[in-house]
């Protein structure tokens, strides 16, 4: 049976890292909350449009933006996934004329990070849910 890697899973040294910080503030998990769904859900949505129309500049940067969230969400391997994306895109910002195959790749590939990273979001939520509701064990966080 082939596998496939989950791009939406947590690095749970990561998560045990940033509930190091939110022992002291635990208003930031709200915060973190706050902030990933109203500035970090949409710029998948504009990732995806700038790819679209080929705004390569652009769609780089959100690139760039959204490896970093995730990855302080604690999703390293989606946030290297972002990173090779911008490094596509910076390529394709040299030549400008990319076929329609590696359009389409990149469109699946944005399609398939939007999803990842929505479920990255919702494992995040959960962990830290757990977490909060009682098991402040290293072990709601991951293994």
């Amino acid at each position: 049976m082939k596998t496939t890697h989950s791009y939406s899973q947590l690095n749970h040294l990561k998560l045990k890292e940033i509930s190091e910080i939110l022992s002291d503030h635990p208003f930031l998990f709200q915060e973190l909350v706050y902030i990933f769904n109203s500035q970090t859900l949409p710029k998948l949505e504009e990732l995806k449009g700038h790819i679209t129309r080929s705004e390569w500049s652009k769609a780089s940067f959100l690139s760039h933006t959204l490896a970093s969230s995730c990855s302080n969400l604690g999703a390293i391997d989606l946030g290297n996934e972002y990173r090779a994306l911008e490094f596509s895109l910076k390529t394709l910002q040299k030549s400008n004329t990319p076929s329609v195959n590696e359009l389409k790749g990149l469109e699946d590939s944005a399609q398939r990070l939007t999803d990842s990273t929505k479920m990255a979001f919702k494992n995040f939520v959960a962990a830290f849910e757990k977490y909060y509701s009682g098991n402040s064990s290293s072990d709601a966080l991951g293994k």
